[in-house]
């Protein structure tokens, strides 16, 4: 569903001053959920840090690192894709990745429409507005995003 920019100028404070031609699209119009998982056993394991973004992953302890194996059910993250972890998108933890690699399978990887920036993506889902909303269908540390 798509909504010219127009017919929300009033009662959106901060949108006034965006162009008139613009329009507003729901975020699964613009961003398609990806399934790819580690079916080739890729081991090099990311982190989505809220600072930081996507980085590779640091142990303290070697022996909590994963093999290949255990991370076959991990999602494969591609540079341009959007990683959001849904249990603390309250608090800003989506980012777009520049690198590849896999990440847990508790987070969601979104590829993003080829008109839309990744990182303006990342953005807008850390603005105060969205993790707002994104508040309204929280409850405690369980979400109701669905696969």
């Amino acid at each position: 569903m798509s909504v010219p920019l127009r017919e929300w100028l009033g009662s959106v404070p901060w949108l006034r001053g965006l162009p008139s031609d613009w329009r507003v699209d729901r975020f699964k119009s613009v961003a398609v959920l990806s399934t790819t998982d580690n079916s080739s056993y890729d081991d090099r394991l990311l982190s989505l840090s809220t600072t930081k973004g996507i980085v590779p992953k640091q142990y303290d302890d070697d022996n909590r690192i994963r093999s290949g194996e255990d991370l076959h059910r991990y999602w494969a993250v591609r540079p341009g894709q959007v990683v959001v972890n849904p249990m603390w998108l309250a608090h800003g933890s989506v980012a777009a990745s520049g690198i590849e690699g896999v990440i847990s399978p508790d987070y969601r990887v979104y590829r993003t429409a080829p008109f839309m920036e990744p990182r303006y993506v990342a953005l807008l889902l850390r603005t105060t507005e969205y993790r707002g909303l994104y508040d309204l269908f929280v409850r405690g540390n369980t979400t109701y995003d669905r696969r």
